[in-house]
């Protein structure tokens, strides 16, 4: 099976508005999406914005993590924006103010994208992340960008199966990407065929 270079709308969600762009990508039999140009750019505007509102909120690391945090808003922007296309839904891009409570989903209603560097890391989880959100585990590598390989999903409930305890408040569930359902059994998961329109605006994005 070929990949077929798809042009989407893609809804995107910048605080309280939804910003529409255009922008390409293509998937193959792998699972493998392949970015276009427009939507890296969006990932990495959104990564950038992510990391100033941090830096401007005095916003600590989640789970104690500790490095480079622009990076590892790199690793979800481009995983989620990927998982957004591919499904065809709206992509939560950036909020300056994070609402209470548990996370707001990264793509659609209730999915959350777990990305990592490496293809044989676990899906990881937390006590304070949903049993009924779906998990979604990619990775993406910062040295070729376009690149976003897909492993599968599980519900969160299903996440939550082996805790493991690690010094400074990295401690978290993990699930192997070999007991994950495969990604073709989301049932939103589709080729978008939306009109493709030059003239749609791809404007600043206003905080």
């Amino acid at each position: 099976m070929g990949e077929i270079l798809n042009d989407v709308i893609l809804d995107i969600r910048v605080n309280s508005r939804i910003v529409r762009e255009p922008m390409s990508f293509s998937v193959n039999a792998d699972d493998i999406v392949t970015l276009g140009p427009r939507a890296m750019a969006a990932a990495d505007k959104a990564a950038l914005l992510r990391q100033r509102s941090a830096e401007k909120h005095f916003r600590p690391d989640a789970h104690g993590f500790k490095g480079d945090g622009l990076a590892i808003h790199r690793l979800g922007c481009f995983t989620e924006i990927a998982f957004a296309l591919w499904v065809a839904l709206p992509w939560t891009a950036y909020l300056e103010t994070l609402p209470r409570g548990n996370k707001p989903p990264d793509v659609g209603d209730d999915f959350q994208v777990r990305g990592s560097v490496r293809s044989d890391a676990p899906l990881r989880s937390h006590k304070s992340d949903s049993d009924s959100e779906r998990f979604v585990r990619a990775t993406w590598n910062p040295d070729d960008p376009e690149f976003v390989h897909f492993h599968g999903w599980v519900y969160g409930r299903e996440a939550k199966v082996n805790w493991v305890e690690r010094p400074k408040d990295r401690s978290c569930y993990e699930r192997s990407v070999f007991w994950l359902a495969r990604m073709e059994t989301i049932p939103e998961l589709k080729i978008p065929l939306y009109p493709y329109t030059p003239a749609e605006f791809f404007g600043e994005w206003k905080r």
